[in-house]
């Protein structure tokens, strides 16, 4: 008896050694995260709701972790029968025009689904505008969401929508229609009766810090930003003097002013063992890798430490 456990044991420890080290790096969809990997998890995947926390990006942060939010009506004129939006959170600049921004709309009213599109920097009703052009020497996005609804009466509820993702670089120059944003969003649908959502999917250039205040010309906008991740939406074929109801949310982290009396913060490390890239795989994984979702939808329970995290289950 003893001869056989002891054989049992060995052989035991045998196929221990012969399976193969796990790839760095590399994270199954059946790990966990670790308590800080989650908590930032979760906050990318619910960027309204979510607790407040730093992100995981690469290198030291150590400012401060605030939610801001836009919340308007737009395209409601005689004429509008389109519209546009390019939302780049972990972007600004206070110019005007054609450089690019961190909310950027039409500069003229769309009257087709055909009609030409020239963004413009729209900062004055980008989330947090005012607050960090007065308060923050720079700030990162650390998760954001872009928010569709109709704000008429469901009589006259008509149209199509389209949400994606792309940079800042899609935004500058170039002929540009609603029909052919259409193309590059990864969901297009009739107008919702609810709220159609999509939540942005940080990418290595969302660790970028920026000047608030920044007044970039439009070839260093091109060279330096051009790679930050944009959630945009392009809406067709909606009547006159009704327009659509936009909702944008930005999490940011940002180091104060020193003109703003708000005590410093001192730089660290990220305190998470996850890699950056380790937590997008669990969220693309549990996501399915769409990104954007209807409210009311069901939600998927990812426990950290015996409370729940909510994460939606998208069905586009």
């Amino acid at each position: 008896m003893a001869a056989r456990k002891s054989n049992a044991k060995r052989k035991s420890q045998k196929q221990k050694k012969q399976q193969p080290p796990p790839r760095r790096g590399v994270l199954s969809s059946r790990s966990s995260l670790d308590a800080y990997a989650r908590d930032y998890a979760a906050l990318v995947a619910d960027p309204c709701g979510a607790r407040l926390v730093e992100g995981i990006y690469p290198g030291g942060g150590g400012g401060l972790v605030s939610r801001f939010e836009s919340d308007f009506v737009v395209a409601n004129g005689a004429t509008d029968t389109a519209f546009a939006v390019a939302f780049t959170p972990g972007f600004n600049s206070e110019l005007a025009g054609l450089v690019g921004g961190m909310l950027q709309t039409p500069t003229i009213p769309l009257t087709s689904d055909t009609g030409v599109l020239t963004f413009t920097n729209n900062f004055g009703i980008a989330p947090g505008y005012a607050f960090l052009a007065n308060n923050a020497k720079a700030f990162r996005c650390v998760s954001a969401c872009l928010q569709i609804s109709w704000p008429g009466s469901e009589l006259n509820r008509q149209g199509v929508v389209g949400l994606g993702q792309f940079t800042l670089s899609n935004t500058l120059g170039g002929t540009v229609t609603p029909a052919a944003l259409r193309v590059l969003a990864t969901h297009v649908s009739r107008m919702p009766d609810d709220m159609l959502e999509i939540v942005l999917r940080p990418t290595e250039a969302s660790s970028r810090w920026c000047d608030p205040t920044l007044s970039p010309t439009l070839a260093f906008v091109q060279e330096v930003w051009g790679d930050s991740p944009t959630l945009f939406a392009t809406i067709a074929g909606i009547p006159s003097n009704i327009g659509i109801r936009v909702r944008v949310i930005n999490v940011v982290e940002w180091l104060p002013a020193s003109n703003a009396s708000i005590a410093g913060t001192v730089p660290k490390a990220p305190r998470s063992r996850n890699t950056f890239t380790e937590v997008l795989h669990v969220l693309d994984s549990m996501m399915e890798n769409k990104w954007v979702r209807r409210a009311g939808v069901a939600a998927l329970s990812f426990a950290t430490g015996g409370a729940s995290r909510s994460f939606p289950r998208l069905t586009y």
